[in-house]
């Protein structure tokens, strides 16, 4: 059986969207994105990440990697409790996670599949699917796979993953008043 390179998620929880309109990152061009962060127990949906990326590869053997997949195959998948600093993003401990971007904006719907007209409701910490198409690349001296961001899905809103303590907590009430 052929596997597809296209994936639609199980429930995971979305982190930084960047969805109502594209940004570029160190110099590179603007994209919209998110990240999805993959529960390490949610093997379903692992399995299926893990199909998508071997027939990327697959896709890329000849025309972008020469006849051959390379071992140093750069992936989109990361390690939650190893690639990240889990004190500034602890939502990400437990999970791994993928970045999914793409030049053209996604589909967003809600969990009735109706449109998502106000793109900056969705934000870090709610729970949602992404439709990802993995796709081999070879630039910069760089082979490997990456994600493609399609469509999204916002399932629930979820509390903002703290990644840093409020203004509130930092100063306190000022006792000189």
């Amino acid at each position: 059986m052929l596997e597809t390179n296209n994936v639609v998620t199980d429930k995971v929880r979305l982190a930084f969207p960047q969805l109502s309109e594209p940004a570029g990152y160190r110099g590179h061009n603007p994209k919209y994105s998110i990240v999805a962060l993959i529960s390490k127990d949610d093997k379903e949906s692992l399995s299926k990440i893990k199909k998508a990326m071997e027939a990327a590869a697959l896709m890329g053997k000849d025309d972008k990697f020469g006849g051959t997949i390379p071992d140093n195959l750069r992936l989109p998948i990361k390690d939650g409790d190893k690639d990240i600093d889990t004190s500034k993003f602890p939502s990400f401990a437990g999970h791994y996670f993928i970045k999914a971007a793409s030049k053209a904006p996604p589909g967003v719907v809600d969990a009735n599949a109706e449109p998502v007209t106000d793109l900056k409701s969705i934000k870090s910490g709610d729970l949602g699917r992404v439709s990802i198409n993995f796709y081999p690349y070879k630039a910069g001296g760089n082979v490997g796979i990456s994600g493609g961001l399609e469509h999204i899905q916002k399932i629930a809103d979820r509390a903002p993953q703290a990644s840093r303590r409020s203004a509130k907590e930092v100063f306190g009430v000022w006792a000189e008043l």
